[in-house]
């Protein structure tokens, strides 16, 4: 909750997730992913109900060492904090290689946050829009991030579907709204016996925006109708 004298008092809704770092104990990274209201209403009460929110990208993800490193960009659309040595600035991380086994950490716990959000029927189509994509420019520290994820995608059943479940993206498809209308489940199944087995059409986005750019970086069969 922050307070201003202007605005009173708003309440931010955030889903954090943390670990400890293999080999450090006593060190512990996060995650955290902006919560929407679906319905666009705030709610006040600490219980709140997670059905009634969504996943939300955040413009500009800022890197925390339990404080925010304000000239550090990571090019990802959610926070992270973790132990990293920061410059003598405190402004950005410094390069050195203490801080490899945090960035490492933090893209392990990115995957398995991604099993826990599923857990909590919160891994929607929504959520590809916060993923970092092949397009993102992101730093150069935080591409294993991305690396993680799309292998986590591809192999594990995490990838949104057309009908509401959950695939691995290598099994998937994409087409347009007729063809998917056209050919049913079984069907793929029959086509992509051999090469695709348990074929599946994959979630529809909207063209150019965050989410499609994610499918797009993803081992997913695209199909025309000619």
């Amino acid at each position: 909750r922050k307070s201003t004298k202007n605005k009173g008092q708003r309440s931010h809704h955030y889903l954090r997730y943390s670990k400890k770092v293999p080999g450090h104990p006593k060190h512990q990274v996060s995650v955290a992913f902006k919560l929407k209201p679906i319905d666009g209403a705030a709610q006040q009460q600490s219980d709140i109900d997670l059905q009634a929110y969504e996943i939300a990208s955040i413009k500009s993800g800022k890197v925390f060492v339990y404080f925010p490193a304000e000239a550090e960009v990571s090019g990802l659309r959610f926070h992270i904090n973790g132990p990293f040595i920061p410059e003598l600035s405190r402004a950005s991380l410094k390069e050195t290689k203490a801080n490899t086994p945090l960035y490492e950490a933090t893209a392990e716990l990115a995957c398995e946050a991604l099993e826990e959000i599923k857990k909590i029927g919160l891994l929607t189509k929504a959520v590809l829009e916060v993923l970092p994509n092949e397009n993102d420019q992101l730093g150069e520290n935080y591409e294993l991030i991305r690396l993680k994820l799309i292998h986590a995608l591809n192999t594990k059943p995490l990838t949104p579907t057309h009908d509401g479940g959950h695939a691995r993206a290598n099994t998937l498809l994409r087409a347009s709204v007729n063809l998917k209308n056209t050919l049913s489940k079984t069907d793929l199944g029959f086509l992509y016996a051999t090469t695709r087995p348990n074929a599946d059409w994959a979630t529809g986005t909207m063209n150019n925006t965050n989410a499609d750019r994610m499918l797009q970086s993803l081992n997913i069969k695209q199909l025309s109708n000619h």
